[in-house]
């Protein structure tokens, strides 16, 4: 997770550079996305950093939490990819 995490960093500056070459009301809907995006790619590590520091009993539902927030971020990343088409 924490190799697709910085990978997504170099996906999200892809994204930018896609963005501000749209028309205007497609670039604000994928900037704020991307906004969106950077905030959960944060949120990520630091929840990364937190299951690296917790012992066995609390690593399945901090686990459970991640793979939520992974899947919400996937699905942010698709959206904004799709209306960058």
């Amino acid at each position: 997770m924490e190799i697709r995490l910085k990978e997504w960093g170099a996906d999200i500056e892809k994204l930018k550079e896609r963005a501000e070459e749209a028309p205007d009301e497609v670039k604000r809907f994928c900037m704020d996305r991307i906004g969106t995006l950077e905030t959960m790619r944060r949120t990520g590590f630091a929840r990364l950093r937190e299951m690296k520091q917790t012992g066995d009993d609390a690593w399945e539902e901090i686990r459970s939490d991640l793979d939520a927030h992974w899947d919400e971020m996937r699905k942010t990343f698709t959206e904004t990819y799709e209306k960058l088409k």
